[in-house]
């Protein structure tokens, strides 16, 4: 991680520098050495291979605003709202074959299928999407239900996507829940475990959220239902405006003492098409960050922080 002090003057110069910048901040980029003498050269090092790229500038000191009493240190927080908007950094983060199944507000996935989404299933051949399903094991356990149960697990990073490849009745598909190619009324059941959650957190994030409220909606067969398991009922009230019924909320044990108790809602879009009048969005610019300038940046950082272990 980039000391605080000396992240609050980085400026990125580009979109590319934004989100390197936030993943160099996080200790996303290069693993952290073991020997801690050598943890802030490793941290500078990080900086400077930024630097180099050309990705940050550095403001000097007496432009950087102080922090007063009280006051959040809004820099790192802006950074990390650009970070999760970009491709490069899920694929980063899934880019393991061998990690554990990456579970979002539930870790009991089959106590979830059996209790939230098997009444949900209308008979033989019902077809479940799974958005922005990462690596939880979701949707392998939708799939072991029945041989009349199909289903399509997608997400914007193809490495995610990987770990579903051993398992039957599961279709993968690189796919973006904003500007979703699914096919419309393809879907009698759509689960969201996550995904709102994490867009929430980006730029621009609540017009994200009322895209993917379309999606929902466009992609969902007349009487198809939407499970979304969530952290906010601001959450739930994005996906008001588009489907017809709450057919019911609850809550989740939460994890742990002190935790967030998540919230599980079922709603449903009507038998017959109705016409809704649908938000009308401004396109979104979509942030794309070229893989060899992340690879070289990688690469350099990565180079720097063992010449200085």
């Amino acid at each position: 991680m980039i000391p605080l002090p000396l992240l609050a003057r980085c400026r990125p110069t580009s979109a590319q520098g934004a989100v390197l910048l936030a993943a160099a901040s996080v200790g996303e980029l290069a693993p952290p050495p073991t020997n801690c003498s050598s943890l802030f050269r490793w941290r500078a090092a990080l900086l400077a291979a930024l630097y180099a790229n050309g990705l940050v500038r550095l403001v000097p000191r007496e432009q950087t605003p102080r922090k007063t009493k009280g006051a959040a240190l809004t820099q790192p927080h802006a950074l990390l709202r650009v970070l999760h908007t970009a491709v490069p950094y899920w694929r980063l983060r899934y880019d393991t074959a061998d990690a554990p199944p990456e579970e979002w507000w539930v870790d009991d996935t089959k106590e979830l299928v059996r209790k939230h989404v098997l009444p949900l299933l209308c008979g033989a051949g019902s077809c479940v999407g799974v958005l922005g399903s990462g690596t939880s094991s979701l949707a392998r356990d939708i799939a072991t239900l029945g041989n009349d149960v199909h289903v399509i697990a997608t997400d914007v990073a193809a490495e995610a996507l990987s770990h579903h490849a051993v398992a039957s009745r599961v279709d993968g598909i690189v796919d973006d829940a904003v500007w979703s190619s699914l096919r419309a009324c393809s879907l009698d059941v759509v689960v969201d475990k996550g995904l709102v959650d994490a867009i929430a957190c980006c730029s621009g994030g609540h017009a994200m959220e009322a895209r993917v409220a379309d999606t929902v909606h466009r992609i969902l067969r007349p009487g198809g239902t939407f499970l979304l398991i969530c952290g906010s009922m601001d959450r739930v009230s994005v996906f008001d405006r588009v489907l017809d019924e709450r057919v019911y909320i609850s809550r989740a044990q939460p994890r742990g003492p002190g935790a967030t108790a998540p919230i599980i809602a079922v709603m449903r879009k009507k038998a017959a098409l109705a016409s809704l009048q649908t938000l009308t969005l401004a396109p979104l610019e979509e942030l794309k960050i070229s893989d060899d300038a992340l690879e070289r940046a990688i690469l350099a950082a990565s180079s720097s922080s063992s010449s200085l272990k």
